[in-house]
């Protein structure tokens, strides 16, 4: 008699407990927020901009991801994210590019400053919650320290 077993792999999801936006533009900020409030109950802090991304990352609990708008002002976001792959303690924090823009080059910036992911920003609500709900069933091991090429851009 032959017995043949099944394997389950077990991935290892993203167990999703606080999250920061770094995102300059208020109603973008507003949908993420809302969104996020239908899915689960996750901590969100917002930052406007990169340099209060640091401060925050300076405070404990480190966060599970960082969502990165590409509309800065200040310090260039690709640069900012090779510094913070730089430091051992947020080499394993998932960073998304979550974008206004898709351009292929700008894709491309990304994905050469080492981003997890890039998210182009969904046009509906609905959309939105769509990809926040594709984003957290992601296997880690898929994506830190950076996905291939062809598995990078997340969109609904």
């Amino acid at each position: 008699m032959r017995i043949l077993y099944k394997l389950h792999f077990i991935k290892d999801v993203m167990k999703v407990k606080k999250i920061i936006l770094a995102d300059d533009d208020e109603d973008d900020v507003l949908f993420f927020k809302e969104a996020l409030q239908e899915i689960d109950e996750i901590e969100l802090v917002c930052v406007p901009n990169e340099k209060e991304l640091v401060k925050q990352l300076a405070i404990l609990p480190l966060p599970d991801i960082i969502f990165m708008n590409k509309c800065y002002h200040h310090e260039n976001e690709f640069e900012c994210i090779e510094k913070l792959k730089q430091d051992n303690a947020l080499q394993s924090i998932p960073i998304a590019i979550y974008s206004d823009t898709d351009h292929e080059y700008y894709i491309e910036e990304a994905y050469k400053s080492k981003a997890s992911m890039f998210i182009p920003k969904p046009s509906s609500f609905q959309k939105i919650k769509t990809v926040l709900t594709k984003v957290f069933e992601i296997d880690t091991a898929e994506i830190i320290p950076q996905p291939p090429r062809d598995k990078f851009v997340i969109s609904v």
